[in-house]
Formats: structure tokens, C-alpha cells, sequence
């Protein structure tokens, strides 16, 4: 269980966290989701260590996430435009594989298998600059992949793919979950996580707004989404003003 206790980050006089506390329980596929500078993008670096927090923890199955190499049971999925381009796939893959402290030998085998899964032998010696934005996610997820990761957090991972790539990338998403993976997805695209997630959590101006498990049969994500963060709805009758003839 990765669990995040009373986080709190400030810039200056300025509350970017503010007592940020949820859990992510293993298996679960969690949707977390709020507006441009809620809070999302600070709260993963937090995770990963690339921002320090003034206050509260990180643990994942009660260690610390920064102590006794925790944190190699997570894998980030960046966006497309922070992976080094000029590299090939297969260049790409083995050097996040390295980095993680990886054999040669492992990484041979490992990185065969996932190019199948994911249909990218074909595609192994390009460029990812000379890639499609589709084949790009792809080549990120072989390498989140390769490292046989407990838990992957994915920044807008269907950013600008087509609604055919879009629906495999999903596809993926379920079966990497089938077969244990616990997964974390920041989207603005609130209707595609509508049927794949369990968990939503809302974040709004630094807080948490809402944290409940979800049943997309049952819920609409956009009409908890309004509900918490206390959205006013559009006056329609201003709309009808302004388009009378």
C-alpha cells in the first residue's frame, strides 16, 4: 500500500499542499483528477523525490519510500515530450533498465518479451522522435514495463492519441492491473477513466476534496467531479439570449 500522509509543500507564503493525505491500495486502478494547478503534478513529484515536502510522509507498505530502495517498486510514465527523443527504443529501454541496476542478461530477456506484448519489435531500432505519438507511449510503457514495477503513475497518458490507440493503450492499462499492476492516472479526459477506474480521488487548490472508491457503473465522475469541487453550472439562458434571432 502506497500511503501519503498530511503532505504539505509551500512556495513562499503560498500553500501548494495543504495536509494532503490518501491511500493506494495494491490492485487498484486510482483516477486522480482536478484543474490546472490543483495540485496533481506537485503531488507526484513529491512521490518520486524530485520536490521536497515541508511536512508529513511517504511510505509504501509502512517503510519509508525514500529508504531501503523503496522506491524502484515504483515506475513513473512521463509525457512523451520528456524522454529523450534521439535515443532508439531499444536504446531507451535498456538505459531506464541500467539505470534501475539491471543484468545484461535480464535486460536481454526482459525487454523481448515486452516488445512483443506491446507489438513494437518492428519498431525497437527507431528513433522515438521519428515515432508516431502512439508508438511513443508505447516505448514508455515497455520501459515502465521492463522494470517490473508494484505501482505505475501515469501523467495524461492518452494525451494526443487517436481514439483507436487511445482504446489499446486502455486495453494495456487493464491487463498490466489483471496481472497485478496497481495503477495511478492523472487525466483531463475524465470519460475515458469513467469505466477503468475503482478509486477517484479530487484534488482542489492544494486539498483534498474528494477520496472514495468508484463504481462506474453506478457514478459519473464529471457529476462527482462538479459536486466537490463546488462548480457553478452554466446558466443556459444566456446562452439562448445570445443566440435569438
Amino acid at each position: 500500500m502506497l500511503q501519503i500522509n498530511s503532505l504539505k509543500k509551500t512556495y513562499g507564503k503560498q500553500n501548494v499542499l495543504d495536509d494532503v493525505s490518501f491511500e493506494i491500495n495494491k490492485g487498484e486502478i486510482v483516477g486522480f483528477i482536478g484543474d490546472n494547478g490543483a495540485g496533481k503534478t506537485t503531488t507526484i513529484k513529491c512521490i518520486f523525490g524530485e520536490v521536497l515536502f515541508n511536512e508529513g510522509s511517504i511510505t509504501l507498505d509502512g517503510e519509508n519510500i525514500f529508504e531501503n530502495y523503496r522506491l524502484q517498486d515504483l515506475c513513473f510514465f512521463p509525457d512523451s515530450n520528456n524522454i529523450p527523443l534521439d535515443l532508439s527504443v531499444d536504446d531507451f529501454v535498456e538505459y531506464t533498465m541500467m539505470l534501475r541496476g539491471k543484468r545484461k542478461d535480464e535486460i536481454k530477456n526482459t525487454k523481448e518479451q515486452v516488445y512483443k506484448l506491446l507489438k513494437l519489435e518492428e519498431h525497437k531500432k527507431k528513433k522515438l522522435k521519428q515515432l508516431s505519438a502512439g508508438l511513443k507511449k508505447r516505448s514508455i510503457m515497455a520501459s515502465c514495463l521492463c522494470l517490473n514495477p508494484k505501482i505505475i503513475i501515469l501523467d495524461e497518458p492518452t494525451a494526443n492519441l487517436d481514439i483507436e490507440t487511445k482504446s489499446e493503450f486502455i486495453s494495456i492499462l487493464r491487463k498490466m492491473n489483471e496481472n497485478g499492476v496497481t495503477i495511478m492516472i492523472t487525466s483531463h479526459l475524465i470519460d475515458e477513466l469513467q469505466d477503468l477506474i475503482t478509486k477517484l480521488i479530487i484534488i482542489k487548490e492544494g486539498k483534498i476534496a474528494y477520496n472514495s472508491l468508484f463504481d462506474g457503473k453506478k457514478e459519473k465522475i464529471i457529476d462527482i467531479y462538479n459536486k466537490s469541487i463546488e462548480r457553478e453550472a452554466i446558466d443556459l439562458e444566456i446562452v439562448n439570449e445570445l443566440f435569438k434571432k
